[in-house]
């Protein structure tokens, strides 16, 4: 199989990252070191998701396929979360195997940004979310968001609910399927960029919290990264499928 350039320079840029990681993890941990790791392992599953996608493997034909990718994802999910912390072996075997599940989710997004040739548009676009979001986040005090939690999370059932009802009760291809569709679809940007601000005030907060409890500690297992890195990993994934379906209506 032919490696194509993006695979090689996404590959290249992969070691790159974890090479910082494995710096960063080789030492004491501060709140500063957490945050920026927690993030590079963001960057990471990313760019696990690019090359998968870039080598076509990311097949998904039917409806049944892609509900037993999300139930898997779930299933892994709740395993990371089990798996006792000092384990990070396994745990980053798990986190791994949650991103390549991951990568298949999404690859009915990315063909169709690919299709539309909206691709890059999209990209910028939840990039400059993450980072509007990401500064927001620390320009405020900490425990600004910590309100929301509860909404948010009303509003993430809301949004599953509306939209199975969508595609359960719709014609998938009539106009009105399309309308409430493209209004889900931004409800869920919203949704998700008010995850995005919750999530990253946490990493903060977790990070001040670390400094002082992981003195002494191995610092992998005592942070948990593939862990901790989660939330913000599904609400960039959440954000890129939602511009894609906003972008392309």
């Amino acid at each position: 199989m032919q490696l194509s350039n993006l695979s090689i320079v996404t590959g290249i840029v992969l070691l790159v990252l974890i090479y910082l990681i494995y710096g960063n993890v080789s030492k004491q941990l501060t709140d500063r070191t957490y945050i920026a790791t927690t993030y590079m392992y963001v960057f990471v599953a990313f760019l696990l998701i690019v090359l998968i996608n870039d080598q076509s493997f990311a097949i998904i034909d039917s409806g049944v396929k892609m509900m037993a990718v999300f139930l898997l994802a779930l299933v892994l999910i709740i395993v990371l979360a089990i798996i006792p912390s000092e384990n990070q072996v396994l745990k980053h075997l798990v986190w791994i195997a949650f991103i390549a599940v991951m990568a298949f989710a999404l690859a009915p997004a990315i063909d169709l940004a690919k299709g539309q040739n909206i691709l890059p548009k999209v990209l910028l676009t939840v990039s400059v979310m993450f980072i509007a979001m990401t500064y927001f986040a620390y320009t405020k005090p900490l425990g600004y968001f910590d309100s929301w939690a509860p909404y948010l999370f009303a509003g993430l059932i809301g949004v599953i609910v509306a939209g199975l009802s969508n595609i359960i009760f719709s014609d998938l291809n009539s106009e009105g399927f399309n309308s409430r569709d493209f209004i889900i679809s931004i409800v869920v940007i919203l949704l998700f960029n008010g995850f995005l601000l919750y999530d990253t005030q946490k990493i903060i907060k977790e990070g001040m919290v670390l400094n002082t409890i992981c003195v002494g500690k191995d610092n992998l297992a005592c942070a948990d990264y593939p862990e901790k890195s989660m939330n913000v990993i599904l609400d960039l994934m959440n954000l890129f499928t939602a511009t894609t379906n906003a972008y392309s209506r």
